[in-house]
């Protein structure tokens, strides 16, 4: 029996890494191009396609399984679960990247521009640039993909994840749970840890206030249609043709919103109130500006819901809060990093002279930052709406998420419903930041 357990686990663990490290070699490749693509201003449609490009992360994972299985794909196929969760997680490298390139003074571009000319910038100089950040997206899309649920159980592809859950869920045996979850959990943080004392010294002072002038970057002659036609492509391939695929099967809108109404309004509650506090919390830790802050972020990211859920059932069971508060916590990590990123990049002359203001605290971390506020709370309302092992456990009886909802739904083998209730979730995870962006560009216009 020992023999046979150690087997399983074996195979367990080689289809989690595949799963894993695979989502996160496909983030690194589709985000780093992505952004290289976005590096250049005078892009036809820039923020038309940043936005674009932006959607698979706000969607949840499984919603892109379910369009693309209706084109007959295959299951049991871990490599299909990584190209799945690798492109819809690549957003995690591309913004940092961009981050690291907008921080790039344009003084040491220019000096390379004489001495080895326009085509050198990315291989010589923004290419080592921005490389920690992306890896830095990497291993985040790595530790999320180790302990994802949804898209290993659509596409029946047994992982940890996946087993963790059984256990927990389906025979509610909390000892086997444990040990199951313990081989990928400290490989995800050893491998985090090794990670982190490697990047920090190379992102830590990029994130340090620049002088000069941000690099703008130009594209050469003769190339605003090609990239025009890549970044039109790219968009079709990772958006249009899955959402057109659900338009195409959806039927019977009234009567899905009609019996996932009160679904949608638990999921809308609960995911407000987890944004919310998220905030509060990451605002609160980011406060000190320390780097060491982002290994905690990667561990609470690589911690696996099921027993996050398990947790907080033990001391908080029957509690109405007890899903906003497992889902605050789920994505505190990303609402922290932001703003840890935010604080560090203010010069300490700034900061210094915003002490001396009334209201200094608000004025720090709230006024100086609203951009970030929304759109870290945006971030998680949109993740927290598609989290599926949370609402599975979380939910208080006789409530359920609208996530949850949709995943039952499939299972019972309604497809028109199942297809409406998804262009539903969508709509709803990313209306916040549709609304962020309109209202930063309001804000921001001359």
């Amino acid at each position: 029996m020992g023999t046979l357990d150690l087997t399983r686990q074996g195979a367990l663990l080689a289809r989690t890494l595949v799963v894993s490290l695979g989502a996160a070699l496909v983030a690194l490749i589709l985000g780093g191009g992505l952004a290289a693509l976005l590096s250049f201003r005078d892009l036809p449609g820039r923020a038309a396609w940043a936005g674009a490009f932006l959607v698979p992360l706000l969607v949840p994972p499984y919603l892109w399984t379910l369009a693309w299985m209706r084109l007959g794909l295959p299951s049991h196929s871990p490599g299909l679960a990584a190209l799945v969760l690798g492109t819809c997680w690549s957003p995690l490298v591309t913004w940092p990247a961009l981050l690291a390139v907008n921080r790039c003074p344009d003084s040491q571009a220019d000096a390379l521009r004489l001495t080895r000319g326009e085509a050198m910038l990315w291989p010589a100089l923004l290419g080592p640039v921005s490389l920690p950040f992306m890896l830095c997206g990497a291993l985040a899309v790595f530790c999320l993909a180790t302990v994802e649920y949804g898209v290993p159980s659509l596409l029946q592809v047994d992982t940890f994840a996946l087993e963790v859950f059984t256990l927990l869920n389906g025979y509610h045996d909390l000892a086997a749970a444990g040990r199951a979850s313990m081989a990928p959990l400290v490989l995800v943080l050893v491998l985090a840890f090794l990670a982190a004392r490697w990047l920090m010294p190379r992102v830590g002072p990029l994130l340090h206030p620049q002088g000069g002038a941000c690099l703008k970057l130009r594209l050469p002659p003769g190339g605003r249609l090609p990239a025009f036609l890549v970044a039109s492509l790219l968009a079709l391939c990772l958006v249009g043709l899955p959402l057109g695929i659900l338009f195409r099967e959806a039927d019977r809108f009234p009567l899905a919103l009609w019996e996932a109404g009160p679904d949608i309004l638990t999921s809308l509650l609960a995911c407000s109130l987890a944004a919310g506090l998220a905030l509060v919390l990451g605002a609160w830790l980011a406060a000190g500006r320390s780097l060491a802050l982002a290994g905690l972020a990667l561990v609470l990211l690589a911690w696996p819901p099921a027993l996050l859920g398990l947790g907080w059932n033990v001391w908080l069971g029957g509690s109405l809060l007890l899903l906003p508060l497992g889902l605050a916590v789920r994505f505190l990590p990303l609402t922290l990093l932001l703003l840890l990123v935010a604080y560090r990049m203010v010069p300490v002359s700034m900061d210094d002279a915003a002490r001396m203001r009334p209201g200094s605290l608000r004025h720090r971390f709230v006024q100086m930052h609203w951009p970030v506020w929304w759109v870290g709370g945006s971030l998680v309302f949109a993740l927290a709406c598609g989290e599926l092992t949370l609402g599975l456990l979380l939910a208080p009886p006789g409530h359920a998420t609208l996530a949850v909802r949709v995943f039952n739904l499939n299972h019972y083998g309604q497809p028109d419903l199942v297809a409406a209730l998804c262009l539903v979730q969508v709509a709803i995870s990313l209306s916040p930041m549709l609304a962020t962006s309109a209202l930063i560009a309001m804000r921001e216009a001359p």
